[in-house]
């Protein structure tokens, strides 16, 4: 019962970040890093299009008259490869260009969360010369996530291929890309209080159904067109709603 209360709760948290972005003091971290990612998801979408389209065809005309037919089946699967290396890849751009932006927008939130809780804040104004002073760090610490995510990303693409194991491969999607979005959105107020990297990996083990739960909602989320546009802030609200509540930066 409290493993599914936790788990509930966890879930909760993207909502409320859903909900905190669009508050008068939040848009305004919000709006330069969307208009961004719009662009990103439009060049990306449509640059994809062409090259898949120019693909098949090529690949189509290579195919003998009688297996013709495929061209049927070829198409649905060649769209779903596009979908999820598109929607893979615009995460991982799209926190990268945005991440000095999500670290200013986590600072805001757990700010404003300790404020409502009573808890001691810090007295550093929020302005755009903090935010120059943020960029080299951030964008440190986003290559330090891509150096933990992508070779393991890249054994997936390959034990996808694996007889037998690929049986397994969707379940194990899932699991990795919940564990991977909970990493992801978790590391913004971590980084904002100097907890390095792989104490917040261990802070993350030591709480596996909320960790799971919080992610895996963030991870189906970002399958959806254009509503992912909108995952990336609200899990980084999310996520540091569910650091300062779940106390994540005591020791």
């Amino acid at each position: 019962m409290a493993t599914m209360q936790q788990s509930n709760q966890s879930t909760h948290y993207f909502f409320a970040g859903l909900k905190l972005i669009f508050q008068p003091g939040m848009r305004r971290f919000v709006f330069i890093p969307l208009t961004l990612n719009i662009i990103l998801f439009s060049v990306m979408i449509y640059y994809s299009i062409g090259f898949i389209d120019s693909q098949i065809s090529n690949f189509i005309a290579w195919l003998p008259e009688f297996l013709s037919f495929l061209s049927w089946l070829i198409w649905p699967i060649a769209l779903i490869l596009m979908c999820l290396l598109v929607f893979f890849s615009f995460s991982l751009i799209a926190n990268f260009i945005a991440a000095p932006f999500n670290g200013f927008l986590s600072e805001a939130v757990e700010k404003h969360t300790r404020q409502q809780q009573g808890l001691p804040v810090s007295e550093t104004p929020l302005d755009w010369k903090e935010l120059s002073l943020l960029i080299p760090r951030t964008l440190s610490r986003e290559l330090r996530k891509l150096g933990y995510i992508v070779p393991r990303w890249l054994l997936l693409v390959i034990l996808t291929f694996v007889p037998v194991i690929n049986f397994i491969a969707p379940i194990v999607w899932l699991i990795w890309g919940a564990w991977m979005m909970a990493v992801q959105y978790a590391d913004f107020p971590a980084d904002n209080n100097k907890v390095p990297f792989p104490a917040l990996l261990n802070k993350l083990k030591q709480r596996k159904s909320m960790t799971y739960s919080f992610g895996g909602l963030v991870y189906l989320m970002t399958l959806i067109p254009f509503v992912n546009l909108l995952v990336i802030p609200a899990a980084v609200a999310g996520g540091t709603i569910l650091w300062v509540n779940e106390k994540l930066y005591e020791q």
